[in-house]
């Protein structure tokens, strides 16, 4: 590009000023830490009226270092990072004077209207950033003890099956399933009746599950009285990874109980802690 140089671009916008119609003043070029100076008190996009620009769109996408225009007298600065586009709104006071720093080739387009701020990216420093009054924390990358905090989802892993089943006959419960090992939280529970289940009067029967003498999941399901002799009557799988329950599977038991005993087939129930 070559040395920063102005024009003037006519505009169309709703919000007119009270001198009169918008108006904007290209600035491009490229710039560099000798700062580049505009005074505005000496600058008139016509003949009768001056210049005041109280907002700017600036594209420093190419630029190697950060764009900073000061609006004088006031001090008041306009910063866009390298690489990235800006547009903002600043204060416009009398005797305006822009002084412009940076590092390489840039467009800066000043106007005398607002305009709707936005930003290519957004850098929060020594602060924090509060909706409806609630200060969102960073969180640093790594903890007190030095480990990095995991950034992916973990996966749970559900082993230590267990199986067991019920008996046909006066028998209604299907035994006590505990845990292979200490510190296991409950993962699936599989439950399924065979083909060849039936009870001596047909009708609903209550299956119930207990961990830990609490009742954590229970259904009824009709069971006929004559065996259907199908490959599998029902099944039912309760996933508590899901869920997320996390139930504590490791200082206690679980128990699967029908209402009613069976007259044939079994009650299968696979399962899974982790």
């Amino acid at each position: 590009m070559p040395a920063p140089a102005q024009g003037v671009i006519p505009t169309t916008n709703y919000l007119v000023p009270s001198s009169g119609r918008t108006q904007a003043v290209l600035v491009e070029g490229t710039f560099s830490a000798q700062a580049y100076e505009i005074d505005w008190r000496q600058y008139n996009v016509d003949s009768d009226q001056g210049f005041q620009p109280q907002g700017v769109f600036i594209d420093n996408s190419l630029g190697l270092d950060t764009l900073t225009i000061t609006i004088e007298p006031i001090g008041w600065e306009v910063t866009c990072a390298a690489g990235t586009r800006v547009t903002e709104n600043f204060p416009a006071p009398n005797g305006q004077q822009a002084f412009i720093t940076g590092n390489g080739d840039a467009t800066i387009v000043f106007v005398n209207f607002p305009v709707l701020p936005s930003a290519g990216a957004v850098t929060i420093q020594g602060g924090s950033v509060e909706i409806g009054g609630q200060p969102i924390s960073t969180v640093p990358s790594v903890n007190s003890g030095g480990v990095p905090y995991q950034t992916q989802e973990i996966p749970v892993t559900a082993n230590n099956p267990i199986f067991n089943n019920s008996i046909t006959g006066a028998v209604t419960t299907t035994g006590n399933m505990t845990p292979a090992s200490v510190n296991q939280y409950l993962r699936k529970l599989e439950l399924r009746l065979t083909g060849d289940v039936s009870l001596v009067a047909a009708g609903l029967n209550l299956i119930t599950a207990t961990l830990n003498g609490v009742p954590i999941w229970k259904a009824s399901v009709y069971i006929p009285g004559a065996a259907p002799n199908v490959a599998q009557y029902w099944a039912e799988t309760i996933d508590f990874t899901n869920d997320d329950i996390g139930l504590n599977f490791g200082a206690g038991s679980l128990v699967v109980t029908v209402s009613t005993a069976l007259a044939t087939g079994h009650l299968e129930c696979n399962v899974y802690s982790g």
